[in-house]
């Protein structure tokens, strides 16, 4: 923590520094040339030459390098390419080379470094983590696209792998339900102490199945089995060399018991997203963990980067991480900005929301990450971010802007009180009277699992938009009926 520190107690410094390195690094690739990296020598330079960039402006670069194409937006090559969908639209590939997965880790281990000091009993037993798979495809070159959490998962030193429940082997199970049942039947033969995946919903849809799955899960800790129930592949279950443990299916039985009939485990800790429009979960962790262990958010986390580090448990907000991304803002309620007017680090207020621009080792400049992000008070000399939304969460059909977190918010508070335009637009009868839609059960479900194996969605971020103003998104889910004012429908 003492080079974290050093680094946010000097944030413009850092910036500068790593922006020379990586500028000087790439400067011979076909886009450092075009931009002219190895001319710039100030931040300025950098700002008025190299332009803001989309993922459609970088993708012909993406697409030369994944057919092999050497020094395209980086001078090493890309050992992964790692898929992302964003919020909405086609997949999208960000390569992944030694140095920029070596950036990533250092913020994962300062994550964990803080984690520990404040909960040392997280090594006290066994993590358990979900990830997506390594390898979903492989470009032209024969380099593997996939998922960035797998690769991490699979590429992990041996010791730090015995500390996780899972060989990474059953993330590669095909069938969701027989890959989250054999998560739960490994973790049920071992001692828990903390949790940690990117969205608190799939913390949820585990808890769900565990209270499912109780007692066939007892039974095949019992008997040293993985029931037939589910389709796992006779190799892997040959490999998880499963054995009788009548013993700790006595005491998952009295835990049972002591849990009003559902299996809860004990956890030291939890690491998760806590903010933006996945906080709404952590409402359902009360249900299944009584216990209420903490919870501690995992930052500003994309495939594009690992932006912040959260040092507490308090909220959701955490430290820059100025060493491993150049990052630029654009305050949230400004129009288009030109490349110049960008915000550095310095330049950013306590209270505000921006849109974020991360240039970084993974070949990624001035790139737009269509997110919005507040800026939640300072460590040292550095700001502490929290996650707000993607910037496309929001609809404004007749000048309302109404958010994605407002709309949540409606949830336990009247939508009028959160958006004084949409209260206008009601009044004067621009807006006509909300029309909620119950779907039928499952739905949820099914929609996840229909994105995940038609490669659109990722399973270990998977995540779902909440407001959109796209009208055929209604037609994903199967409907019971419709609330429409004070009436009410039934619909197909």
């Amino acid at each position: 923590m003492k080079g974290f520190d050093r680094v946010s107690r000097d944030p413009i410094g850092s910036q500068y520094r790593l922006l020379r390195d990586i500028l000087g690094t790439n400067a011979d690739t076909a886009y450092g040339r075009r931009h002219r990296f190895g001319a710039l020598s100030t931040f300025r330079e950098f700002q008025e030459q190299v332009p803001i960039a989309s993922y459609e402006d970088l993708e012909p670069y993406m697409k030369a390098a994944m057919a092999g194409q050497l020094n395209q937006l980086t001078k090493h090559s890309p050992v992964l390419f790692t898929t992302t969908s964003g919020t909405t639209g086609a997949r999208k590939y960000v390569p992944m080379t030694r140095e920029s997965r070596q950036s990533k880790a250092r913020v994962t281990w300062l994550w964990l470094a803080a984690l520990y000091r404040d909960h040392p009993n997280i090594v006290a037993g066994r993590i358990l983590s979900v990830v997506s798979p390594e390898v979903e495809s492989y470009a032209p070159s024969g380099v593997p696209c996939g998922a960035e959490s797998g690769h991490a998962y699979r590429t992990m030193p041996k010791p730090i792998q015995s500390m996780y429940t899972a060989p990474y082997a059953v993330f590669s199970v095909k069938d969701y339900e027989a890959r989250y049942y054999t998560l739960l039947r490994l973790a049920a033969g071992q001692d828990i102490s903390a949790i940690a995946t990117v969205t608190p919903a799939t913390i949820v849809l585990l808890a769900e199945r565990l209270a499912a799955h109780t007692e066939a899960i007892i039974r095949d800790v019992r008997d040293g089995t993985l029931s037939s129930d589910f389709a796992v592949p006779a190799e892997l279950r040959a490999s998880l060399r499963l054995q009788p443990d009548p013993e700790r299916a006595r005491r998952l039985e009295r835990a049972v018991a002591a849990g009003d009939g559902v299996l809860r485990p004990g956890l030291a800790a939890i690491g998760c997203w806590k903010g933006g429009t996945v906080g709404s979960y952590l409402a359902n962790f009360g249900i299944y963990l009584p216990q209420r262990p903490p919870v501690r958010d995992l930052g500003y986390y994309a495939t594009e980067l690992r932006g912040s580090v959260p040092l507490s448990d308090e909220g959701d907000a955490g430290v820059v991480a100025v060493g491993t991304n150049v990052l630029e803002f654009s305050p949230a309620d400004d129009g288009q900005p030109q490349g110049r007017d960008l915000v550095p680090i310095e330049r950013l207020e306590i209270g505000q929301r921006y849109f974020v621009y991360v240039t970084n080792a993974s070949g990624l400049y001035r790139h737009e990450m269509n997110d919005i992000v507040e800026v939640a008070g300072m460590y040292q000399q550095t700001p502490l971010i929290r996650f707000i939304q993607k910037g496309k969460g929001v609809v404004s059909i007749a000048g309302e802007k109404l958010s994605e977190v407002q709309v949540i918010a409606a949830v336990d508070e009247a939508l009028r009180d959160h958006n004084l335009e949409y209260q206008r637009k009601r009044v004067s009868l621009r807006y006509g009277a909300p029309i909620i839609r119950v779907v039928r059960a499952g739905e949820f479900d099914r929609y996840r699992r229909r994105m995940v194996e038609t490669g659109q969605r990722a399973d270990g971020q998977f995540k779902i938009l909440r407001l959109t103003s796209d009208t055929s998104f209604a037609a994903e889910f199967a409907a019971e009926r419709d609330l429409v004012g004070s009436g009410e429908r039934t619909s197909a």
